[in-house]
C-alpha cells in the first residue's frame, strides 16, 4: 500500500467523522433545559454523559495526533525543500495544513463537547421520586 493509498483512505475516514461531528454540533448546540431526573433516569442519563466525557477524551487524543502529523509533513518539507525537492516539499506542506485543519476541527468540536457537559453539570440533577 503506498502513501496515496492510505491518504485516500483517511479522508474517507475524515469524511465520516466530518458527517458525525456536523451531527453532533447540533445536538451539543441545543441548551439543556434545567431538569430533575428520577434515579432510574439518572442512572441512564450517567451512562450516556460519561459516554459524552469519553467522547472528548477521544477528541483531545485526535486533536494530539492531528498536531503531530502536522509536525511530521512540515518536517518533511524542510527536509525536501533542503535538498532542493520542491514540488514533494510544496506537497508535504499541503499534507501539513490539512493535519493543522483537522487538529482545529477537532479542537473546535471538543471545545462545544466541554460546552455541554458544563452546561448539564449545572442544569440537570438528580431529583427525589
Amino acid at each position: 500500500m503506498n502513501l496515496d493509498d492510505v491518504l485516500v483512505r483517511l479522508r474517507a475516514v475524515l469524511q465520516v467523522v466530518d458527517e458525525d461531528l456536523a451531527r453532533l454540533d447540533t445536538v451539543l448546540a441545543t441548551p439543556v433545559a434545567a431538569t430533575a431526573l428520577a434515579p432510574a433516569q439518572w442512572k441512564s442519563a450517567e451512562v450516556a454523559r460519561l459516554a459524552v466525557e469519553e467522547s472528548s477524551r477521544l477528541l483531545e487524543e485526535w486533536c494530539s495526533f492531528s498536531a503531530a502529523v502536522a509536525c511530521d509533513w512540515q518536517g518533511k518539507a524542510l527536509l525536501a525543500e533542503s535538498v532542493g525537492r520542491l514540488e514533494l516539499a510544496e506537497q508535504a506542506r499541503l499534507h501539513a495544513a490539512q493535519a493543522e485543519a483537522e487538529k482545529t476541527l477537532y479542537e473546535n468540536e471538543n471545545e462545544a463537547v466541554r460546552r455541554f457537559l458544563q452546561h448539564w453539570a449545572t442544569q440537570v440533577t438528580l431529583g427525589s421520586g
